[in-house]
């Protein structure tokens, strides 16, 4: 059960993503123990980069809004089809596109969402991909 806005829509969140069909068994959470993954299988890692929140008006009555960016880190074996990786990325970025999610009951807008810069070392390539949202809320 949440406890506050972020476990909310961390929550929210990581259930658009395992949507997707695509995505890698292996799942490094956030705020969870889940070791190190193996430089020869696929992974992917989440992590809220931002949380903040500000007044949007004044008084006893004003409510705030918190913008938020999520990143999803997609790592592949090195050697693996960059387009094969980048297929995923983009999938993992329209599973949010259009999605409708809520958190306490209010709708969080997915701003905007870009993949990348790749980085490649020396066992696996990286991909993350960017997710700006935003939520009203009192």
């Amino acid at each position: 059960m949440p406890t506050n806005r972020g476990d909310e829509l961390l929550i929210a969140l990581r259930t658009r993503l395992v949507s997707v069909a695509s995505l890698p068994a292996v799942r490094v959470w956030q705020n969870t123990n889940a070791g190190v993954p193996s430089p020869t299988v696929a992974s992917v890692e989440d992590r809220l980069i931002t949380f903040d929140t500000t007044r949007r008006e004044v008084g006893p009555t004003a409510g705030g809004r918190t913008t938020v960016t999520y990143r999803v880190t997609l790592r592949v074996p090195k050697g693996t089809d960059t387009h094969a990786a980048l297929a995923i990325a983009v999938a993992i970025q329209d599973a949010f596109t259009g999605a409708t999610l809520t958190v306490g009951g209010n709708l969080v807008l997915l701003e905007d969402s870009r993949v990348g810069p790749e980085i490649t070392d020396t066992q696996f390539l990286t991909l993350p991909i960017y997710l700006s949202l935003t939520f009203d809320h009192t």
